[in-house]
């Protein structure tokens, strides 16, 4: 490399205890025609205070000085590349130089032979630091370009976040609004069929009848299997304890399906152990789902034969007990390769299944996770054209430590009472007042919350039938209001308030409490379940008074 290429206007400190060392250093630089700018220093604090001031482009060091050792500016000025000069014997102090950051070394001998290796070890030094220089430039470019895309990434995922949250709102406004329209329609057939059924009509239109019962049952368990799976599947789904005896609990289930099996000339039977007796307490409505959707299954897959359920007491402590829940029918089976994906999500053995038996392929999905929900363990055994056994385990609690109950639930018997209905769909209007008027009660009904409040108002009535969703005022609305004139009026007086509604998403009855709803009944709702809810209120009413 020519001198020419070395002549740049670059400031280096000669840091040398020795004069006759730096003028050596000099007279050579200015024979070379290098126009570097030296600045002479003997100590390391003349040296250190020269970097101070920010204009040192390349330090040459002295390895042993008065004051100290080259290793100090090393340690000081770690923003300035150095080279360290030192003698033949002090090689090793060099190494241990270079460890700390020195970019080269030059061994000085007696001849100064050294001196022409300066301007080659000056020119490698700067050209390291330029490299360097660039080559951080570079990584701080990326870096930089890295910290917008994570900017720009971070905002993506908000905005993402954010419409994600307005989906699943909007989600659970349609699911809401989609349940009150199809419920409440519903509520309207089932419950005039219900009263049709109650008549003296016989022969082939009680057998129409019972076609449109079945049908509706089964067009309510859609909707409510897609409703129960929505709440499964956004982390929603609470269960709920109250005391309860198996017995009871199955026997309701076995009637649901008497009909049906008689219809289809299966033989059903129920096996139970003794503990099905004692009182547990647990979730028995989504125990009851899950015992629904199996036999419901086994009920919708055989033609011929038999289905059986049994329950055992597999283990039990003096806190809870654990039962084994078995369900088999001799239906058509399940390939084995099909066995471990019947529990997955709207999956069926075969996509034509759907078209011949119906249902929407969350029936077993659902009994999956409440049994998961419930501590337990479910599982399938089956062989094609022969038949399938639904296992599954759960424990429940002897005790009732998860939660206090009131256990005082017994209704008292019906007396004809005074009752406003406000309600806005004219078909429901009917049926409450076809209801309530056959059971001798005295029933005033309108079609929305406003004029609910003038009727209560003007009227007195022992009970209010509350719908929530109407048009003007809406239940929620209605009942502030009435609870906000009973408090000003300062009479102590409290009408009870029963919701009587087709909205049963998730937080609808807790938000009813909150407005100071009394009571609650979702459509489509059973004559009896009214009655009993009536009368729950109104007996409580009476203990408070």
């Amino acid at each position: 490399m020519s001198s020419d290429s070395l002549r740049q206007s670059l400031r280096i400190l000669l840091l040398d205890d020795e004069l006759i060392d730096r003028l050596a250093v000099q007279r050579f630089f200015k024979k070379e025609n290098l126009t570097y700018e030296l600045v002479p220093a003997e100590t390391v604090a003349e040296a250190l205070r020269q970097i101070e001031k920010g204009d040192i482009d390349l330090a040459l060091i002295d390895y042993t000085l008065p004051d100290g050792s080259g290793l100090e500016i090393l340690r000081q000025a770690k923003n300035v590349p150095c080279i360290v000069i030192t003698g033949a014997g002090s090689v090793a102090g060099a190494v241990e130089a270079m460890k700390h950051g020195a970019v080269d070394f030059i061994v000085k001998d007696i001849k100064q032979e050294y001196l022409r290796l300066l301007p080659l070890v000056i020119s490698t030094a700067i050209e390291r630091r330029r490299v360097q220089e660039q080559l951080e430039g570079e990584i701080k470019k990326h870096r930089d370009h890295l910290e917008e895309l994570v900017a720009i990434r971070t905002s993506e995922l908000a905005i993402a976040k954010k419409a994600a949250e307005v989906a699943n709102k909007a989600k659970s406004e349609f699911l809401m609004n989609m349940s009150h329209e199809i419920r409440t329609p519903l509520n309207g057939i089932m419950g005039m069929n219900e009263l049709l059924l109650e008549s003296d009509i016989e022969g082939e239109h009680r057998e129409y009848l019972n076609i449109i019962h079945e049908s509706s049952e089964a067009l309510l368990s859609i909707i409510n299997d897609i409703l129960s799976f929505t709440k499964i599947e956004s982390g929603k789904l609470e269960l709920v304890y109250e005391p309860f005896t198996l017995t009871q609990l199955l026997s309701r289930v076995m009637s649901t399906f008497s009909l049906q099996a008689r219809q289809k000339k299966l033989e059903l039977t129920l096996t139970l152990c003794p503990e099905t007796s004692w009182t547990f307490w647990g979730d028995q409505a989504r125990l009851r789902q899950v015992l629904v959707n199996l036999v419901g299954n086994a009920m919708k897959f055989t033609e011929k034969g038999r289905i059986s359920i049994q329950v055992q007491a597999e283990s039990q402590t003096p806190e809870d007990v654990l039962f084994h829940f078995s369900i088999a029918d001799t239906g058509i089976g399940i390939p084995e390769d099909k066995q471990t994906t019947i529990f997955d999500a709207f999956m069926q053995v075969d996509s034509s299944l759907c078209r011949r038996f119906g249902g929407t392929g969350l029936g077993l999905t659902i009994a999956a996770h409440l049994v998961e929900k419930m501590d337990g363990r479910i599982w399938v055994e089956s062989r094609e054209s022969v038949g399938s056994t639904f296992h599954f385990t759960i424990p429940l609690d002897r005790k009732g430590k998860k939660q206090e109950f009131d256990t005082d639930k017994t209704p008292v018997a019906l007396t004809p009472h005074r009752i406003l209905v406000v309600e806005d769909n004219a078909g429901n209007r009917q049926l409450c007042l076809s209801l309530l008027e056959k059971r001798g009660h005295t029933v005033i009904a309108v079609e929305n919350g406003e004029k609910g409040v003038k009727a209560w108002q003007s009227g007195e009535f022992d009970v209010i039938l509350m719908d929530l969703l109407m048009p003007v005022m809406d239940g929620y609305s209605a009942t502030m209001s009435i609870r906000k004139l009973e408090a000003e009026s300062g009479t102590g007086q409290h009408i009870p308030i029963i919701a009587l509604t087709a909205c049963v998403v998730d937080g609808t009855e807790e938000l009813c409490k909150r407005v100071g709803i009394d009571g609650f009944v979702g459509k489509p709702m059973k004559s009896e379940q009214l009655f009993a809810e009536i009368a729950r209120v109104l007996a409580n009413q009476k203990k408070v008074k």
